[in-house]
């Protein structure tokens, strides 16, 4: 019997774009999706009315809260709170002296030790130690001497060690691991050799091992495991064969085994594959959507004994599924936008025996649904927002078993917290923070000592750290850490790591340069002066690749080239000078469409030589290279519309003989070619919309 549980049919609706008001509004909280505008730079040097201390990424270790917040004397440092006390927040430490913020990021308890990536002017960005004390914190081991720093990411505690990815600046980003110890911190090998890194993403525990895409240099993102040790590191299989890789991602440890999302076929496309950790036991669970688009599986969450998911199919669109883990027990779930519409469930969080994740359907937009794990538990919790505007609940976190808090925007109080128990009368507004219809913005929402911490505006203190223990009365500001017309017109904001913005702005003095924010007043600061004088370089097309942004900027000398930024002035500068200009010339390459795919870089650009054509780089002139001359000579086949599909770009490109059709590449010459002539001949069908 075919248990799929259907809704009414539902038409699509469009979300209104926010516009960029006075100043900078900066992304604030600990996940992009939801964080929150807030003025971080006033480039008419115009005090705020509310200045703010900025708090986030609350961890708790012991009887402690720990968390990041900024003040004008000393940058954005560590901070400490007393669980359960009165007294107020205390700085652990001013790390980066002065004005100048460490940023302290990725904080993760090892123990009874606190281990955080934080920056320094001497030694760059490093992985630091605290237990919990100013004199007991201190850098861990300086991987990387000299200025530049490691740059430690994607920590994942094992045990008694943590797993993480850094940069000694002779192997590259590779895996690490840590004891918490100087001697017991060591790289666990260098899996593709040289400084280029084997671009790791997705560590997950899995057994006894970490699981984990990683690129050696000739199979393309895989999947690899590693013990801890160089000898117990290793490819599990070579799933697709060759540079491009299946790349593994939405890696999760299931019933003994490890489920994921990986493109193994290009016949097949992105599909749900099962391993036993062995490359026997590797293998396709199902094909859920024949043909070479794949049902691009995502978000996968166990609930009980089975685990949901999003998938798409050409009928049902994208849509919740659930598998036990077995071909035939992987299936359709709920078809929330019946027929071929899909309601894109985003998964949230487990809260007891529950599952709350937001969805679209026709009658009532994007709103908080929960699942127990059948058909009947499954529905709609509250209709915050009436009609299809929907609510757009965000920020999923559950207190306890039985109650979950999010933020939510009900269109007459803007964006507020909220508490739900899973039923409609169960579901309230806690607290009207900010009154009116601006909103609070709540944002980077952190269990700790069975409450949650989150920033928060309330129109008199600025965004400030604020408390819930999931009632009313118990849903307060922690500390006002911070007391008390002109437009920079601030553009093309990318996120870098979790603690950084990067975007284009325009002081009145310089023209448009590059700026980086870690969202604050100080912390705000012109990156480099591209193009000296009121002109400015115009940088555009910023793009988010292996942990650099990438953009096209004209530096009066060169004419518009690529650049490259990690983030620090001293590291942003141009990739290269693609277009040999002649005397007294400007245009340069003129690079555009810049598209990340697995931290290399696609873009369009001209050469001077074969005219615009498609271009790969992994962020160095040597590694820089022309796909594929399209049309050849000097006209160019102007490729556009740069779209990643799985582990391919997908582009539009013209020639003489076909016209401009659509293009596919998976980063190698041979591996680029037209997808197909769908109006034979030179008109050619002008594919858009991508």
């Amino acid at each position: 019997m075919d248990d799929t549980f259907a809704l009414p049919p539902l038409f699509s609706s469009l979300r209104t774009p926010l516009g960029l008001g006075l100043g900078l509004l900066a992304l604030l909280g600990s996940r992009l999706p939801s964080q929150t505008p807030s003025l971080v730079g006033d480039f008419n040097k115009v005090a705020p009315p509310s200045p703010s201390s900025h708090p986030r990424n609350f961890v708790a270790m012991g009887s402690y809260l720990f968390f990041q917040a900024g003040t004008p004397a000393t940058g954005t440092e560590l901070y400490r709170l007393k669980l359960g006390a009165s007294a107020a927040p205390s700085l652990l430490g001013d790390l980066n002296q002065g004005p100048a913020s460490s940023r302290p990021d990725s904080l993760t308890v090892l123990g009874n030790r606190l281990l955080f990536a934080a920056t320094t002017a001497g030694a760059g960005r490093e992985l630091w130690i605290s237990d919990g004390s100013a004199s007991g914190t201190r850098v861990l081991k300086d991987l990387r001497p000299g200025k530049l720093g490691s740059n430690p990411r994607s920590f994942l505690v094992v045990g008694s060690k943590m797993f993480f990815v850094a940069d000694d600046g002779t192997s590259g980003e590779e895996l690490w691991i840590s004891d918490g110890s100087a001697s017991g911190t060591k790289l666990v090998k260098d899996i593709q050799k040289g400084s280029a890194g084997s671009s790791i993403t997705g560590l997950v525990l899995h057994g006894n091992k970490v699981y984990f895409q990683a690129d050696d240099g000739s199979h393309g993102p895989e999947l690899w495991s590693s013990d801890g040790t160089s000898a117990g590191t290793g490819l599990v299989l070579d799933i697709l064969p060759g540079a491009r890789g299946s790349a593994p991602h939405a890696l999760l440890s299931f019933g003994g085994k490890l489920y994921f999302a990986a493109n193994g076929d290009p016949s097949s496309g992105t599909e749900l594959w099962i391993s036993d950790g062995s490359a026997g036991g590797t293998q396709l669970l199902r094909d859920i959507r024949p043909g070479p688009q794949g049902s691009m599986p995502r978000g996968l969450l166990q609930l009980g004994t089975r685990f949901y998911f999003q998938a798409s199919t050409l009928d049902h669109g994208a849509e919740l599924w659930v598998s036990d883990g077995t071909t035939q027990g992987t299936r359709l779930f709920v078809d929330i936008f019946p027929g071929t519409g899909s309601s894109l469930p985003e998964l949230g969080v487990r809260v007891g025996s529950k599952l709350f994740f937001t969805a679209f359907d026709p009658q009532n937009g994007r709103e908080l649904w929960v699942s127990d794990g059948s058909l009947k538990g499954t529905g709609l919790v509250a209709d915050l927002r009436p009609g299809l505007g929907g609510s757009h609940p965000r920020d999923l976190v559950g207190l306890g078993s039985f109650q979950l808090l999010f933020t939510a925007d009900d269109g007459k109080l803007g964006r507020e917290l909220y508490a739900s128990d899973g039923s409609a009368v169960g579901t309230i507004l806690l607290k009207d923070i900010y009154p009116g219809k601006s909103g609070a913005l709540p944002s980077g929402l952190a269990h700790a000592g069975g409450r949650i911490y989150f920033a928060a505006d309330d129109s008199l203190h600025g965004v400030e750290p604020w408390v819930s223990d999931g009632s009313l009365k118990g849903t307060g500001l922690v500390a006002d850490l911070w007391p008390g017309l002109g437009s920079s017109h601030p553009r093309d904001l990318v996120g870098l790591g979790s603690f950084q913005l990067l975007f284009t702005a325009d002081d009145g003095k310089l023209g448009r340069e590059l700026y980086a924010s870690d969202g604050s007043a100080v912390g705000t600061i012109l990156l480099k002066d591209i193009y000296p004088g009121k002109s400015g370089a115009l940088p555009s097309g910023l793009a988010h690749a292996g942990g650099r942004i990438y953009f096209a900027a004209d530096d009066s000398l060169h004419g518009v080239e690529p650049w490259v930024s990690d983030g620090k002035p001293g590291g942003t500068r141009l990739l290269a000078d693609l277009a040999a200009l002649p005397a007294g010339a400007s245009y340069g390459s003129a690079p555009s469409g810049l598209i990340d795919r697995y931290g290399h870089i696609f873009l369009a650009l001209d050469d001077g030589k074969s005219g615009r054509e498609p271009w790969f780089s992994r962020g160095t002139l040597a590694s820089s290279l022309r796909l594929r001359d399209i049309e050849a000579g000097p006209g160019g086949s102007d490729p556009r519309d740069f779209t990643l599909v799985g582990n391919r770009v997908f582009f539009t490109a013209q020639d003489k003989a076909a016209g401009r059709e659509l293009w596919v590449s998976d980063g190698t010459a041979a591996g680029t070619r037209r997808v197909a002539d769908l109006v034979p001949g030179a008109q050619g069908s002008d594919p858009r919309e991508l």
